[in-house]
């Protein structure tokens, strides 16, 4: 009897044992269920909830009580409901769980979100299946996610392979990875023959240095680099010139892994920069020759010019009453046309000398600088009944020799080519920037627009010798001084409504430009 009582209550001992342990199993059971993100759901045969965690409340939008004893169709679109099915029924045949189901659930205010689950077989203590139950999870926003991260490398990819510039990458050893069909043209290579090649491959011992200190540097200081030109050999044996950017590549722990940029073919560009300095340094020759012809020629001109001025005047002086009235005439023509040329080859002269004895620019009182030209044309201001005005003028840096004969020749054509009214001038300066300008405004017979730039080339007059006197050379000189000192000038004018010359000059020192 006692041995009896002994063995029922170890037997009641181990019982609540494990009920101890199974409440507890249940206990930690309960707490992950609610405690994880994903849902936790139980189906039986037919599809209809039996239980689940507050996660799937949370995923469905619906209370518990409104989950209850749902089915699979109540919660999704008939194709889902059909995949759900379709999972069920495999897991029932096989007995062996679904680890992935990628389906979609309707929430009660209409959205959809895109779920991923797993599904194994319930079975009751008999082994006799009794329903489905699994994990749930949320993928809606790492889905969008795959989605424009898809879209992004289809336009990524649209781009590259749209694109005329060359897009390369490599890993560290400098061997191609990856590349447009842009790289195969510029290179010349078909895409099998180009994958894996290295820089030492596809240019010379030179040039492949450069590429590896340009690696070396994005290498050793994490920055990008926009521009390095080197120089490719094509496989027909060809050379290209290439201009390309290098950035450094990394994996998703920051460890360099390669690099990669964008390279353009130059080739056409180089050639014409070429030809263009060629054609530069061939016209700076040519300019500096005709400069030299221009003042040689102007210059030993000059003395037998003379000579022969002054034996004509001479003649004229000593003969005029002995000759009759058509040899007076000859000779006055003969001195009019020796002075003529005179005043023709000195404004030759200066016009050549503006780029070859021009003075280093300084600081120049631009103002001091007007108002000794006015002096200057004081004797035609007087005459003409001038009256020139001007606003404060800056200090630049210049040739103030230049800078007076460009204001004398500007107003001296203001008086010279006057209107009706007495001549009235106004000279002004306004700065923008880096740069000033000046103009000379005047009220006289004006200039038609089509002739505004023509005026400025040398030899080129507007009107005949008999209505305005000059040698065609005072404007290109002021050209010729403008441009010296880095600037431009030009005309803006109407027939009959005046004329306005406008010049720029820098407001910070330059340097004299070749001329």
């Amino acid at each position: 009897m006692q041995e009896a009582v002994q063995s029922l209550q170890k037997e009641i001992s181990e019982r609540r044992r494990i009920e101890e342990a199974l409440r507890e199993s249940e206990e930690k059971y309960r707490t992950i269920l609610e405690n994880i993100e994903d849902g936790y759901y139980e189906v039986d045969l037919a599809g209809n909830l039996t239980f689940f965690n507050d996660s799937i409340c949370r995923i469905s939008g619906r209370t518990k009580e409104e989950l209850m004893g749902m089915n699979d169709r109540e919660y999704t679109d008939q194709e889902n409901a059909k995949k759900l099915y379709q999972t069920f029924y495999q897991v029932y045949r096989t007995g062996e769980p679904h680890r992935e189901l990628d389906w979609e659930v309707i929430r009660k205010d209409g959205t959809k979100r895109c779920m991923e689950a797993s599904v194994s077989l319930r079975k009751d203590s008999s082994g006799k299946p009794i329903g489905f139950r699994g994990i749930a999870r949320d993928i809606t926003e790492r889905k969008r996610a795959e989605e424009a991260l898809r879209e992004s490398e289809e336009k990524y990819r649209t781009i590259l392979e749209n694109i005329e510039d060359g897009y390369y990458e490599v890993d560290l050893a400098g061997n191609l990875t990856f590349f447009n069909d842009s790289m195969c043209r510029i290179w010349g290579y078909p895409r099998e023959e180009l994958m894996g090649m290295n820089d030492r491959q596809y240019t010379d011992k030179e040039n492949a240095k450069k590429l590896f200190q340009a690696f070396n540097q994005v290498y050793r200081t994490g920055e990008p680099r926009r521009e390095c030109d080197w120089e490719i050999i094509r496989k027909d044996g060809t050379k290209r010139y290439i201009e390309a950017s290098v950035s450094l590549r990394k994996d998703p722990s920051g460890k360099p892994i390669g690099f990669r940029g964008i390279i353009r073919d130059i080739t056409e560009r180089k050639r014409a920069e070429e030809a263009l300095k060629e054609k530069t340094e061939e016209l700076a020759r040519s300019n500096q020759d005709l400069e030299q012809f221009a003042y040689v020629a102007s210059h030993d001109l000059q003395e037998p010019l003379r000579m022969v001025t002054s034996y004509v005047q001479l003649l004229s002086q000593r003969y005029k009453d002995k000759l009759d009235s058509d040899a007076g005439e000859f000779i006055g023509f003969a001195v009019d046309g020796a002075i003529r040329m005179w005043k023709l080859i000195n404004d030759l002269l200066t016009y050549s000398r503006v780029g070859t004895r021009g003075k280093e620019l300084e600081s120049t009182d631009c103002e001091a600088v007007l108002n000794q030209s006015l002096n200057n044309l004081k004797v035609a201001i007087e005459e003409k009944g001038a009256v020139v005005t001007h606003d404060p003028l800056p200090t630049v840096m210049a040739d103030n020799l230049q800078m007076g004969q460009l204001f004398q020749n500007l107003i001296g054509n203001a008086i010279k080519f006057r209107g009706n009214e007495p001549p009235r001038i106004h000279v002004s300066a306004s700065r923008k920037g880096n740069v000033w300008t000046f103009s000379v405004r005047d009220n006289g017979i004006g200039i038609a627009p089509e002739y505004a730039e023509r005026i400025f080339i040398i030899f080129q007059r507007l009107h005949g010798r008999k209505e305005y006197d000059g040698t065609g050379i005072g404007l290109a000189i002021c050209k010729r001084i403008v441009e010296r000192h880095g600037g431009r000038i030009w005309a803006e004018s109407e027939v009959g409504k005046g004329a306005t010359f406008y010049f720029t000059l820098p407001a910070i020192k330059a340097k004299p430009l070749s001329s």
